[in-house]
């Protein structure tokens, strides 16, 4: 479980995450979800576009994880 919170002068917002691993054949499987809530000025102006940054910064997220735990090839050794 991940929680995050922050204020500033436009506004605040906090969101918790949830990830859970599970075995499977060769594999492990991860599923996540989440919740968010902002508020002030960025809530009024920013709504439209939150959907597509926090899919992009989830898409970022999970770059970067098969990155560290990508298993080098024996060439890369």
């Amino acid at each position: 479980k991940v929680a995050v919170s922050g204020s500033g002068t436009r506004g605040h917002g906090s969101g918790v995450a949830t990830f859970s691993l599970t075995s499977q054949t060769g594999a492990t499987a991860m599923r996540y979800s989440g919740e968010g809530e902002i508020g002030g000025l960025v809530a009024g102006v920013g709504q439209r576009i939150l959907k597509g940054v926090s899919k992009y910064l989830i898409g970022q997220f999970f770059t970067a994880l098969r990155r560290e735990v990508a298993v080098p090839s024996p060439a890369s050794s």
